[in-house]
This record gives structure tokens, C-alpha cells and sequence, in this order.
């Protein structure tokens, strides 16, 4: 379904950003798609 996924993080909260990242590269599995982190 996406080709593309972007991911905006914030570095200032760790934690969060390793829950939303251990996602995003779940569903870019599923759907084939490549990840582009913007802070």
C-alpha cells in the first residue's frame, strides 16, 4: 500500500522514538515500503 513512509521524531524523547521506529519498520515489512526519518 505505501511505498514510502515518513517518520517525523523528536530526539529529545528516546523512548518514544525507539517505539514509533520498532513500528514503522514493522508495517515498511508488511508493506514493502522504505522509511525516511525527519527530525
Amino acid at each position: 500500500m505505501n511505498r514510502t513512509i515518513l517518520v517525523p521524531i523528536d530526539i529529545s524523547d528516546s523512548e518514544l522514538t525507539q517505539r514509533v521506529i520498532s513500528h514503522v519498520e514493522a508495517e515498511a515489512k508488511i508493506d514493502d515500503a522504505k522509511v525516511h526519518v525527519k527530525n
